[in-house]
């Protein structure tokens, strides 16, 4: 019966008066089989408490130092180190998202209570619409005495445009009132629009690396990001810039205007703090 499924599953995609036998070379069996196995996996993982925080560096261009990271999750898995891409997604469609941020939250505040960097957060839309962000960041906040000036989440820009964007909003004002910063992640990726997102008192804008990447070597992708930089300026906002990955990019990036960078020429995600720049 299960193999029966599949194979109407495939017929209905090929549409009407097509059929499909079952086989387990086809590609979206494959694929169907490698989701449960995911499913099964990260269930685990998240059941366990294996997923764990990485730490990528953040340059503050003015001053030629690390003095913030992003905060990154990584599962552990049979004695591996496993990517988000194999997660991430797993996790959104158990409805376990937000038991991933809880993880994340709790083990990076327990990790920067030792010590004086910034760090940023990735936040979820299901996490805004679940409404425990304010009481839980407090109750961590009083636990570890991190202060929330120190602490950055990231939203994704289209989380503003969903059915219920008024209530994210909400929620992220909300935060905003407690002293956390907040940043617009993967700008550039949807239907940008800054009229939108004025609504958000964010503090930072974090370019996606469509515009960054052969940044030193693409006039148009100069002439973007020296626009998109002096717009947030008028607006007192910060800039990122994502995926900075040589001394090319790093000295147009700079020359740019950008704030802040990451990438991997400052270094890659990692379990330890990397501070130290060339």
């Amino acid at each position: 019966m299960i193999h029966a499924e599949y194979a109407l599953d495939i017929a209905k995609e090929l549409g009407a008066r097509h059929y499909s036998f079952y086989d387990e070379t086809n590609d979206v069996v494959k694929k169907n089989k490698n989701l449960i196995e995911w499913l099964n996996i990260t269930k685990k993982m998240i059941e366990n408490n294996d997923i764990i925080p990485y730490f990528q560096p953040i340059l503050n261009t003015k001053e030629h130092k690390i003095t913030k990271f992003e905060v990154l999750a990584r599962g552990v898995y049979n004695g591996e180190i496993i990517s988000p891409f194999y997660f991430i997604g797993p996790a959104t469609k158990l409805g376990l998202i937000s038991s991933i941020t809880r993880i994340m939250i709790q083990k990076s505040f327990q990790f920067f209570k030792d010590n004086s960097f910034d760090f940023s957060i990735n936040i979820s839309e299901r996490d805004l619409r679940e409404d425990y962000l304010y009481e839980y960041l407090q109750e961590r906040m009083a636990h570890y005495g991190i202060e929330a000036s120190r602490v950055t989440l990231e939203i994704l820009e289209n989380i503003t445009t969903g059915p219920q964007h008024l209530n994210v909003i909400k929620q992220i004002n909300k935060l905003k009132s407690l002293g956390f910063k907040i940043a617009i992640d993967d700008f550039g990726t949807e239907n940008a629009n800054f009229s939108r997102l004025m609504h958000i008192n964010f503090d930072y804008l974090k370019l996606d690396g469509i515009f960054i990447r052969n940044l030193d070597k693409n006039d148009k992708q100069q002439i973007i990001v020296k626009s998109v930089v002096e717009l947030a300026k008028v607006l007192g906002v910060q800039t990122v810039a994502e995926f900075v990955e040589n001394k090319e990019v790093y000295e147009k990036a700079k020359e740019c205007g950008i704030d802040f960078m990451q990438g991997y020429y400052f270094g890659k995600p990692c379990e330890v703090l990397h501070d130290e720049v060339e």
